[in-house]
């Protein structure tokens, strides 16, 4: 059976409510999902720097939550840059948005060790045409890899399952 004549059963599969194939095109769009990402981050990863002007990055509560335990936390920030003599203001610390809560609140300050400081000097990514999108932090080779990596691990489960049938 050739690729295509694989893909048209699942697509008549999928269509029939087959499970194997619902399966095997979740898969597919979780693939093309991850790719994106992972492409997206290597962007990212070759955008200029420049030097800014940190005015603020701390943990802040959103949302509402009576109990402490369950208020949820993600990383903000406002910093200032300049580009071919135009300012900028930026709040976004990294690609990766990350909100966590009670004891989890540790993870986001790893994010605050990715962030380039020197006291209120901080370094800023910038888009190369889009000037007002920034990060501060750099994505990293690890993230990437798990990106690319993630998709295989269904399909190594489900062609060890159903095979190619």
């Amino acid at each position: 059976m050739s690729v295509a004549e694989y893909l048209v059963r699942m697509w008549h599969g999928a269509a029939a409510g087959d499970r194997q194939a619902l399966l095997f095109w979740m898969w597919m769009y979780a693939s093309l999902c991850c790719g994106y990402g992972a492409w997206y981050l290597l962007r990212i990863r070759r955008w200029p720097a420049v030097a800014g002007t940190l005015r603020m990055l701390e943990q802040r509560q959103i949302g509402v939550a009576l109990l402490r335990a369950e208020r949820t936390y993600r990383m903000k920030a406002d910093y200032e840059y300049e580009v071919d003599g135009r300012r900028y203001r930026g709040s976004r610390v990294t690609a990766w948005p990350l909100a966590a809560s009670g004891a989890l609140r540790g993870l986001l300050e790893l994010q605050r060790l990715g962030v380039h400081a020197d006291g209120d000097r901080v370094r800023v990514l910038h888009h190369p045409t889009r000037h007002h999108r920034a990060f501060l932090v750099r994505p990293g080779w690890f993230g990437i890899g798990f990106l690319l990596v993630l998709p295989l691990l269904p399909p190594l489960r489900y062609f060890a399952h159903y095979g190619l049938r």
